[in-house]
């Protein structure tokens, strides 16, 4: 195996390409251009023929690699250079980055402490969830009458967004537009209403007539003593 391998090595440096090894140990075949000498790399998976490694080395960059001639790159060769992806580092390697640059502690944005802020208090969503428990219907998904977002954020100072958000993650959407379940409640209580209006005007009415039914009464009542005294009254010629 070692003689083979060393075969190969020995053609593929007529191709251009060499081998290298890293500090962990892993192996890499490397394509040096002739003429601006950047350099191509690919991991030595395993030892195939000599063509196959420079086929390998050469897919997709528009490299050209010959045997007998310099490796030329895609920049060289015309191509617009391609954005070679980022080779995945170890743990280590990271750590070792990270330990020689590290990231400056630069103070966050404005605009990033008012997104960090977002988000109700965990008073605010105790105390909006107590009254939605309440005033909220669930099955039906309708407030119960006379509540609403507005009602609750009035009831605890809060904006009426925050309360909608609430209600929405915990109940979801509203079955219907409040302003539809408004007009809805005061139809079905439309006849109550108008039953409690004649009621009202009944009961007035029969006080004012029983007054005026007294003051007629009495009216009559002094009429009549006022007859009965009267001398030329027939019931006094009789009785004289």
């Amino acid at each position: 195996m070692g003689e083979k391998s060393n075969a190969i090595e020995t053609v593929l440096l007529g191709y251009g390409i060499r081998k290298t090894v890293d500090r962990y140990k892993r192996v890499f075949w490397v394509a040096k251009c002739g003429h601006c000498h950047r350099e191509l790399t690919r991991k030595c998976e395993s030892y195939a023929s000599p063509e196959a490694v420079a086929k390998k080395m050469i897919a997709d960059d528009n490299w050209t690699i010959k045997r007998g001639k310099v490796p030329r790159c895609d920049v060289c060769n015309g191509y617009t250079r391609r954005r070679q992806p980022p080779s995945r580092l170890t743990l280590a390697d990271e750590i070792a980055a990270r330990c020689q640059h590290p990231a400056p502690l630069n103070p966050p944005r404005k605009d990033e402490l008012v997104a960090a802020t977002i988000g109700p208090d965990p008073k605010i969503r105790f105390k909006v969830n107590i009254l939605l428990g309440e005033h909220f219907d669930a099955d039906k998904r309708l407030y119960h009458a006379d509540w609403s977002d507005a009602r609750i954020a009035k009831e605890l100072d809060v904006n009426p967004d925050i309360v909608g958000s609430l209600r929405k993650e915990v109940f979801g959407e509203l079955a219907e537009d409040p302003m539809m379940t408004q007009f809805r409640r005061d139809m079905e209580a439309l006849p109550d209403l108008i039953a409690d209006e004649y009621a009202a005007v009944e009961e007035r009415h029969h006080a004012e007539l029983l007054d005026i039914k007294k003051k007629l009464d009495a009216r009559v009542s002094d009429m009549m003593a006022r007859f009965i005294r009267l001398p030329g009254a027939p019931h006094n010629k009789a009785a004289g």
